[in-house]
């Protein structure tokens, strides 16, 4: 059954036009140019979410840019149980200071040319600090970006510091392949057709494996005949009231 996260409040009017929209957030990009070409080759809004330190960060932005795909940056932070689960080069951790975090913030933005906003990568630990969200937020207010939190913690202040900051603010509905399976990805977008009168808007988050890119492309056209609208999730932000 489809487990939704906290996004846009379905009961609220939504600042797109349309019962049924949603946005596919791909995370994990800048490793492999592969991906990008093929998510252009579905010619659907995908917003592509591009790691600030990998071999074809900056490619993989002008490319999707020059093919009209909104791209993000996706932020590594400190998860819990690190450096059991690690979040890669370049993380924000909650021991640095305020210079430290402005300058990293900084360097991985300059990395991810023409972003719209940001996400976080992994970040449990990170987000649940308020004090240190209350930086971040405020270099990507100086900055006219937006925040999608992928809600990798129940205990998120996302929604508190992008009230306090005022910046734009979402955040993920459903992880839609947490297991890398193609049929389960593909039941799960499944469900979200067959549930669509029980929500108005979805912010989806995947990952360019193969599995997920094959299940995209299998199902997007079902999702268009069933009267669901694929847009940009910046079409999804909101100020928090």
């Amino acid at each position: 059954m489809l487990s939704l996260g906290r996004g846009i409040d379905n009961d609220s009017e939504a600042t797109v036009t349309g019962k049924h929209c949603i946005a596919f957030i791909i995370d994990d990009i800048g490793y492999d140019l592969a991906p990008v070409r093929r998510l252009v080759d579905m010619d659907i809004p995908v917003t592509l979410s591009i790691l600030p330190r990998c071999p074809y960060s900056r490619q993989a932005a002008d490319e999707a840019t020059c093919n009209g795909l909104e791209i993000m940056l996706h932020l590594p932070m400190e998860p819990h149980k690190y450096p059991e689960k690690n979040p890669g080069d370049g993380a924000l951790f909650t021991h640095m200071t305020r210079g430290a975090l402005i300058d990293l913030i900084e360097e991985h933005i300059e990395a991810v040319p023409g972003i719209r906003g940001v996400n976080n990568h992994m970040g449990s630990h990170f987000m649940e600090r308020e004090e240190k969200l209350t930086v971040v937020f405020g270099e990507l207010k100086k900055r006219n970006l937006f925040f999608i939190d992928s809600c990798t913690t129940n205990h998120s202040m996302g929604r508190r510091v992008a009230k306090k900051t005022g910046i734009g603010y979402a955040s993920r509905d459903v992880f839609i392949d947490n297991d890398g399976r193609y049929r389960d990805t593909v039941n799960i977008l499944t469900d979200i057709i067959q549930t669509r009168d029980r929500w108005h808007t979805l912010i989806l988050i995947g990952h360019p494996y193969e599995s997920t890119l094959e299940a995209m492309e299998q199902t997007v056209h079902r999702m268009k005949s069933a009267g669901i609208t694929i847009i940009p999730v910046s079409s999804l932000v909101q100020r928090v009231s």
